[in-house]
């Protein structure tokens, strides 16, 4: 947990630099989740501690998407129609981040991060141009979503 994704961002860029770094944040943690200290990170935390809801979630980003193909040599969560890995960044599961990004670099392709919007910022710096973006209102979500997700 952390105040604001600064923190997060900051680590991330220096876990880069280092081998012994970057097989911690891969390898020793599955899954690892990044929540922020405020509003944004209670909803988090909510829909992580539901498995249905979690669930609901992730059916309603899959709308439009090719379920994911376990022998892509991506870590991924879909892909869009034309191929590219998709990853559902809104809990943000930090080691499937970094493989996710080294994955995309290592074979050249581009990808989409489906993610919040007050995660903006940050996944942008962080990955660059070498993903498309598609970010949520989490304020609409919740709204939207209020039957599905009683509780969020």
């Amino acid at each position: 947990m952390g105040k604001g994704l600064t923190i997060l961002e900051k680590y991330l860029i220096a876990q880069a630099k280092t081998t012994a770094a970057h097989s911690f944040l891969t390898k020793t943690y599955q899954p690892f989740y990044f929540i922020t200290q405020n509003d944004y990170g209670e909803v988090q935390l909510r829909l992580l501690c539901d498995k249905t809801k979690i669930d609901v979630l992730k059916a309603a980003l899959l709308k439009g998407l090719i379920p994911a193909d376990k022998k892509y040599p991506i870590v991924h969560d879909a892909l869009t129609t034309d191929g590219k890995p998709v990853l559902f960044c809104c809990l943000l599961d930090v080691p499937r981040l970094v493989q996710f990004r080294t994955g995309i670099q290592l074979h050249g392709k581009l990808g989409r991060v489906i993610a919040f919007d007050f995660q903006r910022e940050m996944l942008g710096r962080y990955l660059g141009n070498d993903v498309d973006f598609l970010f949520l209102s989490l304020e609409k979500l919740m709204e939207q979503y209020s039957r599905a997700l009683p509780g969020v």
